[in-house]
């Protein structure tokens, strides 16, 4: 797990620190404390070697409050946690963020939304209507001629549309972008190919 911290001096300058990677294992191992004991019995699974802890989201939760709190913070200054959407992370009954508001009663939680607008993209992708579009061009040598047509006339960078990956991600969301660029060309062309009467 990443930490990072923002904070502001008395100038009311932001800053970014990055404080480091965080082995969730060897921290709940090194301080078992962090988890209270009626909790254990869910935390731990054994691997036949050690113990090792479900990185549930009190397990995490715990985690952070254990490092704040080792680098002398006072938690009540703590006024925003910011974190990904997962279940893990803001689950109401067993989620991090609930966990540190615990100890850090003034923390509202802030979603991510780097991390939002990557998770809409990637759903954009799965839209069945961008991949049906994108495989009627591609299945037909002459529908993909009349986009090819239709894109270099409007000197579009792209002269056809390129199938989306299923596992890279970054390649989903240019794809997209791409696709948006040229929806007018996409629309014209089907349009065109609407027309045909064979």
């Amino acid at each position: 797990m990443s930490l990072t911290l923002r904070y502001i001096d008395k100038k009311n300058n932001i800053y970014d620190h990055f404080v480091g990677f965080i082995n969730c294992h060897d921290t709940f191992n090194k301080n078992q404390t962090a988890i209270p004991n009626n909790d254990l019995s869910d935390t731990l699974i054994d691997d036949h070697l050690s113990k090792k802890p479900k990185l549930t989201g009190n397990v995490l939760g715990n985690i952070v409050v254990s490092e704040l709190k080792e680098m002398s913070l006072h938690l009540k200054n703590c006024i925003g946690i910011g974190t990904d959407g997962c279940s893990v992370m803001t689950s109401v009954s067993r989620g991090a963020v609930q966990e540190v508001q615990k100890s850090c009663p003034n923390a509202i939680y802030s979603p991510c939304t780097n991390h939002a607008l990557n998770l809409s993209i990637c759903k954009t992708s799965k839209v069945q209507i961008v991949r049906n579009t994108i495989s009627f061009f591609h299945l037909s040598s002459k529908r993909n001629f009349i986009l090819k047509n239709n894109l270099k006339s409007s000197k579009s960078s792209k002269t056809s549309l390129t199938s989306l990956c299923v596992t890279r991600c970054v390649e989903r969301h240019t794809i997209i972008i791409d696709f948006e660029t040229n929806m007018s060309e996409i629309i014209e062309s089907l349009t065109h190919i609407s027309q045909w009467t064979e």
